[in-house]
């Protein structure tokens, strides 16, 4: 068997095996490093997730079954790549790429199914937890990712009770029936005694002697 279709067939066997190279899912730059998702598929074909940054370092993503870039920020002593995706326990976990001039990390932060927001904030970004009343906030400044803290729910004052002018009158004024006005358009002046039917019409009625 010559030597090119040994190589053919040992292709073949390997991916029929389910074992592949890194294959780049996402590619995108920042201010002055180029960053990719690769995707590798393991044994028993389990996807196995990294972050490449520049040609040599490389981030494991680890446990992630499915990888989504929700978010990439800029900043100049610092670039922000925020990931999420299910994980073999939990279908939503956000993983923080840090990256600086000279250093690159993750981190994974919050509890499965967290959402977050983010938001620039003069040279910094803050992320905030959504959906809670108490909800975690981290802070990226200058490459320097500090949190959570928790912000403490506010209390909702409840309105002052009404208190009545002279015992009785709220109770009275509880029981009586509202007032009712008449329909628009109604004559509503009383008929003289004796005499039913509206004002307008006893100025036509004829002297009763």
């Amino acid at each position: 068997m010559s030597r090119q279709v040994r190589l053919i067939v040992g292709c073949v066997f390997s991916l029929l095996c389910g074992c592949s190279g890194p294959r780049t899912v996402a590619t995108f730059q920042t201010d002055s490093k180029t960053i990719s998702i690769e995707q590798t598929v393991g044994t028993g074909s389990h996807n196995l997730y990294a972050v490449r940054v520049g040609p040599q370092t490389l981030l494991p993503l680890d446990d992630y079954t499915s990888v989504h870039i929700d978010s990439i920020w800029n900043q100049p002593a610092a670039a922000l790549v925020v990931i999420s995706g299910a994980t073999g326990a939990c279908p939503l976990r956000t993983t923080l790429v840090l990256l600086t001039r000279t250093d690159a990390s993750t981190r994974v932060i919050g509890d499965c199914g967290d959402v977050y927001h983010l938001a620039q904030n003069d040279d910094g970004i803050i992320i905030r937890q959504d959906g809670v009343r108490a909800p975690k906030i981290w802070t990226l400044k200058d490459g320097v990712l500090d949190g959570p803290i928790v912000l403490q729910a506010r209390k909702v004052k409840a309105a002052p009770a009404r208190t009545a002018a002279h015992p009785g009158e709220e109770a009275a004024g509880a029981l009586a029936p509202p007032p009712v006005s008449s329909p628009v358009g109604d004559d509503v002046i009383p008929s003289p005694i004796g005499h039913p039917g509206s004002a307008s019409s006893q100025h036509n009625e004829p002297p009763l002697f």
